[in-house]
């Protein structure tokens, strides 16, 4: 046990991350892209100022939000998104801005970032038959129940509570 700690210490203390990102250049725009696994602090980057933005602005329904509340036990969400997409710079942060209203740990969230090809740094995206960016994904007990494509229906957070009442 005391080497476990040890390790989790040193790891934190040397700045070494488990994502597994690395920064390219989109071929269309000659702008830097993401892909593969990251955290939400890869967005921090001055590169990637929509992210701020957007999640600045967004203002999350709270009529929904107290709705959402009850329903998050257990829950889990993977992102397969491009930090080329528009539809990406405007739903991702919006996400989060909703997750951060709701207190969802974000450690049941996984984010994956993709190619034009929709091809990640490895086989992240590989059977999760992703069309169009975003995707968000959502896991009851490991059990895919929904997803939100592109944009959702009418906002992300009556969505989300569509597909957690439809998973019920």
């Amino acid at each position: 046990m005391y080497r476990i700690i040890i390790l989790y210490i040193v790891l934190l203390t040397s700045g070494v991350s488990l994502a597994q990102f690395k920064t390219v250049i989109d071929e269309k725009h000659a702008t830097p892209i993401l892909i593969g696994c990251c955290t939400r602090d890869a967005f921090m980057d001055t590169s990637y100022s929509w992210f701020n933005k957007e999640y600045d602005e967004y203002v999350p329904d709270t009529a929904f939000v107290q709705q959402l509340t009850p329903l998050l036990k257990d829950l889990s969400i993977k992102i397969v998104m491009g930090t080329w997409c528009s539809d990406s710079h405007e739903q991702v942060p919006r996400f989060f801005k909703l997750t951060d209203e709701l207190n969802f740990n974000e450690k049941n969230i996984q984010i994956i970032c993709v190619d034009r090809n929709k091809k990640g740094l490895a086989d992240e995206v590989s059977g999760l038959s992703i069309e169009k960016v975003p995707t968000f994904i959502f896991y009851k007990s490991n059990t895919e129940i929904g997803r939100i494509i592109e944009t959702p229906e009418k906002s992300l957070e009556s969505h989300l509570l569509s597909i957690l009442k439809n998973s019920k």
